[in-house]
């Protein structure tokens, strides 16, 4: 059996070189079979069906079937093309063009859009499934979004019915410049200048990553305000019997940043982020295995221990101890802990040495946090130490996030009036 397939035509030749009773039958039944299913053909563009039998040839019995292009068959064809590429879910196509841009007037807020700090660094925020590498967006926070255009018209965030009247998305780019995958936003005011921004499912892809460096470049109004950095790292399993051969984990500003903050009643509140990474897993479907260890952080001021994160007892004044923490495989957490008081420093009238530091007790100087950890399984220990500045009774911004120093919005980190990041050393 042989065939030919051109642009108008499909050419099938059949051959018997010995034509036996049986081999006949066989040969009859493969022309009716190739005729019967010739509608099927024409999904090929390929519809009009010629048969040309040949008896007692040199080289045997032949068939020769012929299936030529007619205008039923293309329409037949292009009709279901269509019909296939209306069923796909945006979630099967790669990024289309993004909605257009709108002529935003960035003067309606006093700076230009931000994606607040917290949000990006929240692991419920940035939600990544470390065996299929897709990461998706939601509950984001971001601030001082433009109100109007320059023509007056306000600018609706509330809209994603169509996806030419949405108005912030973020696209996942990679190192060589590929869009592998962009996520729309409705917004909506949180606490006035930040709004909290909703993924809109309809119209967002999905975003699916594989090892290696990648921004988020967040738009509004098509235009590009802010990006985020980070990598995907890849480990790797030789155990055969291992539920899954390699998992996948985001690296980046979260090992870089603390931050620092203050409750209702002025208690300050410092915070750190962990997290595992291990092939260590429960099974191909839980693969964020807990992790038990111990940690104990340490506040200095002028090289001089001012509090700590535990004590033994209430009791017990400067006596610090480790206490517990638990981390999960390949998820993001902040750790968030108070500091409590060392007797050394002055107390005032009623106030117990073993209480937590407040904001009052923040006097100027350089600050330098210390969070020791301790792995007895692994018999494994060691230390990270943050540092951040006090001065005039407040905490210093990092000049990433001083409006005055730095001047690039896309890369201006967003902390908000509340909380303050600080660098680990």
């Amino acid at each position: 059996m042989t065939y030919d397939l051109e642009g108008t035509s499909l050419h099938v030749s059949l051959t018997i070189r010995q034509a036996t009773m049986s081999n006949q039958f066989l040969l009859s039944a493969l022309v009716v079979l190739l005729v019967s299913t010739s509608p099927m053909i024409a999904q090929f563009g390929l519809d009009r069906v010629k048969v040309d039998r040949r008896e007692g040839t040199s080289k045997g019995t032949s068939v020769d079937i012929d299936f030529e292009k007619t205008e039923k068959a293309r329409k037949t064809r292009e009709e279901a093309e269509r019909t296939s590429s209306q069923s796909k879910t945006a979630s099967d196509v790669s990024p289309a063009a993004a909605p257009p841009t709108i002529d935003v007037d960035w003067n309606s807020q006093p700076f230009r859009p931000g994606v607040m700090w917290s949000s990006m660094l929240s692991g419920d925020c940035l939600r990544f499934h470390s065996v299929e590498g897709t990461l998706t967006l939601n509950e984001i926070w971001m601030t001082f979004l433009p109100q109007k255009t320059t023509d007056g018209e306000r600018i609706d965030y509330t809209r994603s019915s169509d996806i030419t009247n949405v108005r912030i998305w973020a696209d996942a780019v990679s190192q060589s410049g590929e869009v592998v995958g962009r996520q729309y936003f409705t917004a909506a005011p949180l606490e006035l200048p930040i709004y909290t921004l909703t993924r809109d499912d309809i119209h967002s892809q999905t975003t699916r990553l594989s090892e290696g460096t990648y921004e988020l470049r967040w738009y509004v109004g098509g235009h590009h305000v802010f990006t985020f950095p980070f990598n995907v790292e890849k480990l790797t399993s030789d155990d055969p019997y291992s539920p899954v051969s390699q998992l996948l984990f985001l690296r980046g500003p979260w090992e870089e940043w603390g931050r620092a903050g203050f409750n209702s009643d002025a208690g300050l509140r410092l915070s750190i982020y962990h997290t595992v990474r291990s092939m260590d897993v429960i099974n191909q479907s839980v693969t964020d295995k807990p992790k038990d260890y111990q940690y104990l952080a340490t506040l200095y001021r002028d090289n001089k221990a001012i509090g700590w994160s535990s004590m033994k007892t209430s009791h017990d004044l400067d006596a610090p101890d480790f206490e517990n923490i638990r981390s999960r495989n390949g998820y993001w957490q902040r750790l968030e802990f108070g500091i409590y008081r060392s007797s050394s420093l002055p107390t005032m009238k009623g106030v117990r040495t073993n209480t937590f530091l407040t904001k009052e007790d923040l006097s100027d100087g350089s600050y330098r946090l210390e969070v020791q950890f301790r792995d007895t399984t692994e018999k494994r220990n060691w230390k990270d130490t943050y540092a951040f500045t006090v001065r005039s009774g407040k905490i210093v911004p990092d000049p990433k996030a001083d409006r005055k120093s730095h001047t690039d919005p896309l890369t201006f980190l967003e902390q908000g009036p509340k909380m303050f990041y600080f660098r680990k050393q």
